[in-house]
């Protein structure tokens, strides 16, 4: 390799040049161009201090979360809602995890959706159906979603958590599959490395393997909240 000094390549050519690159014509090109895109895109955002001080204003004077979820403005801060899960306000991490789940459920129809917390514990519970099933042959589904500090803090609250869970599911109506869908977000990621991770949850998901079939859930997605850094999902699917 070549030494070239740090004014060799200001800041300003290297933006051209993956601009140019993202542009990039032909399917031979396309991985280079979506890499350079991704490149352009990350060198163009403001600092993570900044976009969250925009987010943190927007979720406190929203006045329709459906209409923030569903706003293309959004679209680069879908991710950074999960930094505002454990923020001090309450009423920033009700807004944002209602507008997250707003977003990412927007494919569907939301019937109902609430965010309160319970002993210390913010938790989201919602009804919904596809929207591109008749009516009158889609399940109605549940999907429950909550944060925990910690994957031991997760451990340790399953059982109150369990008890929010039946008392919800009372009296819904049982379908051959299961159909709820329960959603994690961890605000700690462990220092262990992924496989030791999947480790961790898988053993968590097995001890509460019970309640799981008893609630009928079809889908368990754990998210760990990595600040600045892009979070990282797990999803576990029931077995047939």
């Amino acid at each position: 390799l070549v030494e070239r000094s740090s004014n060799d390549l200001s800041l300003d050519t290297l933006i051209a040049l993956l601009d140019r690159a993202s542009r990039l014509p032909g399917k031979e090109y396309g991985e280079v161009a979506i890499s350079s895109a991704q490149a352009l895109l990350a060198l163009r955002a403001p600092p993570f201090s900044t976009r969250q001080d925009e987010l943190r204003t927007t979720l406190l004077n929203t006045k329709d979360n459906d209409a923030l979820a569903r706003s293309a403005t959004l679209t680069a801060g879908v991710d950074l809602l999960t930094a505002m899960f454990t923020d001090p306000d309450a009423n920033v991490r009700k807004n944002a995890i209602e507008v997250y789940i707003r977003r990412i459920y927007r494919a569907h129809r939301i019937l109902s959706l609430t965010v309160e917390e319970v002993d210390g514990v913010m938790i989201a519970n919602w009804s919904f159906k596809f929207a591109d099933t008749p009516d009158e042959e889609s399940p109605l589904r549940r999907g429950f979603f909550t944060v925990f500090p910690s994957l031991e803090a997760y451990t340790a609250g399953s059982e109150k958590f369990s008890k929010v869970l039946k008392t919800a599911l009372a009296g819904q109506e049982a379908y051959s599959q299961p159909t709820n869908v329960f959603h994690v977000a961890v605000a700690q990621l462990p220092e262990s490395q992924q496989p030791e991770v999947i480790a961790n949850i898988e053993g968590i998901l097995a001890e509460n393997k019970d309640l799981l079939t008893e609630c009928r859930v079809r889908m368990v997605n754990v998210l760990f909240v990595q600040g600045a850094k892009n979070p990282r999902y797990f999803t576990f699917t029931a077995v047939k």
